[in-house]
């Protein structure tokens, strides 16, 4: 469960027009993610949306959902998974709440932490529907890099962040830096920062997230 914040915003497509810059809130309903045999993870995630668009009354409705699956890669020393990520078009398009389109994105994502730090990094691409051209998809490369340092006697850990999408051929060019800090372990709270590095992005955002782990069978 969390709540988030964006600032100049600038909805997918229309990154060049300054008209279309939007504040946002967004509060999770739905985030669970769920164990598909030893190796793999099914997860789900939708909530609800206030958008203030510059020149427009502020509308209030459903998010897009988006579900994935990921699964881990056998390896020995560096993880290694694969993820498939799905953009689902329930969200109204008619006030921009949504697209009216679905996106796809494939992920090969890798990582390695001791029990101080670790690191992350993945790379992948996007097919992305646009929502004014039928028929027409923007093909993007997905990218990432995170690191994340845990006190020794602490329950609070720190983490940095950079991730983004490149070669759009409609400004969807979107790069973000990234920072914040876990406290606690068994429902641990999440408190993080972005700021755009590109137009197209968000100048900044901020989020709030309790995370609930359940309790392990015996």
């Amino acid at each position: 469960m969390g709540v988030a914040r964006l600032d100049d915003a600038r909805p997918a497509f229309l990154g060049d027009e300054p008209d279309f810059v939007r504040d946002a809130w967004s509060a999770s309903l739905v985030d669970a993610a769920m164990g598909l045999g030893k190796r793999c993870e099914a997860r789900l995630r939708w909530g609800v949306q206030r958008i203030d668009e510059r020149g427009a009354d502020p509308v209030t409705g459903v998010e897009d959902a988006r579900a994935s699956v990921s699964c881990e890669i056998a390896s020995r020393g560096i993880d290694w998974s694969a993820v498939m990520l799905v953009k689902l078009p329930n969200a109204p398009g008619e006030d921009r709440l949504g697209t009216d389109q679905t996106d796809v994105a494939f992920i090969v994502a890798s990582g390695w932490q001791t029990r101080r730090w670790g690191w992350g990094a993945n790379l992948g691409f996007g097919i992305l529907g646009h929502p004014e051209e039928a028929g027409t998809q923007d093909d993007v490369l997905l990218f990432g890099l995170a690191g994340w340092w845990s006190a020794e006697t602490a329950s609070f850990r720190l983490f940095g962040e950079v991730d983004g999408a490149a070669a759009s051929r409609f400004g969807n060019d979107v790069r973000a830096l990234g920072a914040g800090v876990v406290l606690g372990r068994r429902i641990p709270v999440t408190f993080a920062s972005r700021w755009g590095l590109t137009a197209p992005a968000a100048d900044w955002s901020a989020e709030a997230m309790v995370t609930v782990v359940p309790a392990r069978r015996p």
